[in-house]
């Protein structure tokens, strides 16, 4: 059996004063789920009310299992994506895999937080208005195998020691552990009735009851059945909520199970000789015995030097969500608990409608002096197209006539058309918000308008709700911490945004880091205006140089449902800058008959500048090699008529011809 820390002989502290605090906080949890209509919230929403309440026709509109499921689709969709901030710079670089160690913790496969959430999404908004819950950390133990010292990995031949005692370190024979965060029934929910804050960590003391098989208990306790003997069995109508189902049928099992009460408190409440406020310790009590508690020492989910906390978890492992507060008062009511009144209200005008369909159903009278026997009994069966003799037929006074039936008011369908709004406006669920289509039109104008003050609160209630959650996050991480002692595999995200599996274990993810949730990430995004979103980011940022533009382009082709590793390449590297080059050229350059147009040519072709080929120097005539610089021969004048004597020049029209035959 495991120490147990020494309680008080007598007063604040002791075990009578813990039964105390106990049976104090069991009433008045009592006293608020009745005052609150607990039971009857979760039987309206189950339609399984009474049904005598207003008489044979009782009615019930099933309002809260409609409203229920439709605000717990909008407080939280989905499981939404967790990021850790470091709170100093040395841990800057883990940051992204404490993150991917928290979102795969949260996954089905480890503590499958999105099933705890869909359970206690029911609680917080149809019966209690509260979420109860626990995260914690568990090693199950084989008791047949014998425990080996640590291997110090700076010398393999001897154990590991530990620095405080320097005894060695013992590995502990744990055949599976498991991380968890479950649902605590809210009827099983104790703190103390003094406490009337909202921050439950706040509280001097947390708990709840929990029952457990008489063998797990003699396993976890290491008890023997007497000891057993005195607890009390367990109670499923008193400990749990009103259901549509009886439960006899388990109560037989159930005397095979024992209570147990489990107690988190700040030890310096309580203990003089402790300073830390942070400093949690736990109690175990089993329900009907008068015997020394079954646990009691300082919390495990922490680590104590000197007397103060220097790791793990802080606050308490009982993790309370709401989404309102009411002025001194811890529990405020559920969405079902406010429109209680309006819902039984609805139900019992409907129940009036089908009584006065059943008081109108149409009478006919008959003049028996007039009738005869045989006519009066076609009259009474009524058969389709049947004919019904009478003698002597007078429509001014017919012999059977019927009789008048009294209408419901207008009024009361009015009456009904408001307790509808009363109830949508308790919820801030409108018909629009709900999916309902309605008969009145209302402008664009007028519906942005109440989409938006319907939006304002739900977001209020949503922010509220994840905060809770992301401060379990962080209480989940702080177990992972200490007790991640096999290294594991998680996917992050490497420098070029691909996702790898790392290797890791607790020393990797040390220190300090805050959680926030993606923003969103919760919600249901419709897929269009997803789409829209994702190119109207491409379009904002597309050419921002300060962005990944490969990274942006694949999450926007995942967006639009595109396979991103197909249609996205990788950035080519740049090639070499061409060298630049200054020329200065001038008109005769590029004449090719010039002597530089070769070289000019070579330097623009380099450049990428096409240019004609120079043209080659015709050969002077035979008089300018014999006589250099001398005057041209002339032609005879007859040589420079045409063949046909003419009289025309050759070329007339030419003005060089006519000047040379002018200059002649």
């Amino acid at each position: 059996m495991m120490d147990i820390l020494p309680l008080a002989a007598s007063g604040t502290g002791s075990l009578s004063f813990w039964k105390s605090q106990i049976e104090s906080a069991k009433s008045n949890i009592e006293s608020i789920a009745q005052q609150r209509n607990w039971n009857d919230n979760l039987q309206s929403y189950l339609g399984r009310g009474d049904r005598k309440k207003w008489g044979k026709n009782t009615t019930l509109v099933r309002k809260d299992y409609s409203l229920t499921e439709i605000k717990k689709a909008l407080l939280f969709y989905q499981l939404p994506d967790v990021s850790a901030s470091p709170k100093k710079p040395e841990y800057d670089g883990a940051a992204p895999l404490v993150g991917a160690v928290v979102n795969q913790y949260l996954s089905p496969a480890y503590t499958n937080a999105m099933a705890m959430v869909d359970e206690v999404l029911m609680d917080i908004l149809c019966p209690a208005g509260i979420v109860v819950t626990k995260i914690g950390y568990e090693a199950f133990i084989d008791p047949n195998l014998r425990e080996v010292p640590v291997v110090n990995p700076a010398n393999p031949a001897m154990p590991a020691l530990d620095p405080f005692t320097g005894a060695p370190v013992m590995q502990p024979n744990i055949l599976r552990e498991q991380y968890f965060w479950n649902r605590i029934p809210p009827k099983m929910f104790l703190f103390p009735p003094t406490f009337i804050g909202s921050d439950f960590d706040q509280a001097g003391w947390l708990g709840f009851k929990y029952t457990l098989s008489k063998a797990a208990a003699q396993r976890l306790f290491e008890l023997t059945p007497e000891q057993l003997e005195g607890g009390s069995t367990v109670d499923l109508e008193k400990d749990l909520l009103a259901s549509d189902v009886t439960r006899s049928a388990a109560q037989s099992e159930e005397r095979e199970k024992v209570s147990f009460y489990e107690i988190w408190y700040r030890a310096a409440q309580v203990d003089p000789m402790v300073g830390d406020p942070e400093h949690i310790r736990q109690l175990v009590i089993l329900e009907g015995s008068e015997e020394t508690p079954l646990v009691h020492r300082d919390s495990p989910y922490q680590v104590i030097e000197d007397g103060k906390v220097t790791a793990g978890m802080r606050g308490y492992p009982v993790h309370v969500f709401t989404i309102r507060y009411v002025s001194d008062q811890a529990i405020p009511p559920s969405d079902c608990s406010v429109s209680r009144d309006q819902v039984d209200e609805l139900s019992r005008g409907r129940t009036q409608m089908i009584d006065q369909r059943d008081r109108a159903v149409p009478m006919t009278f008959i003049d028996l002096s007039r009738v005869p026997k045989e006519t009066q009994d076609k009259i009474v069966r009524g058969e389709v197209q049947e004919l019904v003799p009478v003698s002597g037929m007078d429509s001014a006074n017919p012999p059977a006539f019927a009789l008048q039936r009294g209408q419901f008011p207008r009024e009361n369908f009015t009456f009904n058309d408001i307790i509808n709004r009363d109830i949508a406006e308790a919820w801030a669920l409108g018909a629009n918000q709900q999916g309902v289509e309605t008969d009145t039109r209302r402008t664009a104008t007028e519906l942005s308008l109440a989409q938006g003050g319907s939006d304002t609160r739900m977001d209020k209630e949503r922010a509220r709700f994840l905060t809770c959650f992301s401060n379990g996050c962080q209480k989940l991480l702080a177990l992972i911490q200490m007790f991640a002692d096999q290294s594991d595999f998680a996917r992050v995200a490497d420098e070029q945004g691909q996702m790898v599996l790392m290797e890791w274990n607790k020393s990797m993810i040390a220190g300090e880091y805050g959680i926030t949730l993606a923003p969103d990430s919760s919600q249901r995004i419709d897929a269009a205006v997803e789409k829209k979103r994702a190119i109207d980011m491409f379009q904002t940022f597309g050419n921002d140089p300060l962005v990944d533009q490969v990274e942006l382009r694949k999450q926007v082709f995942r967006k639009l449902g595109l396979d991103a590793n197909k249609l996205v390449k990788q950035p080519q590297p740049k090639p070499p800058d061409k060298p630049q080059v200054s020329l200065s050229l001038k008109g005769e350059d590029l004449a090719p008959t010039m002597p530089q147009y070769i070289n000019i040519a070579s330097l623009l072709a380099a450049l990428g500048i096409g240019m004609a080929p120079p043209t080659p120097q015709a050969a002077p005539p035979p008089e300018m090699a014999t006589n250099p610089g001398g005057v041209p021969p002339v032609s005879p004048i007859g040589k420079r008529f045409n063949e046909d004597q003419t009289g025309q020049l050759p070329g007339a029209g030419q003005a060089a011809d006519a000047g040379m035959v002018a200059g002649r």
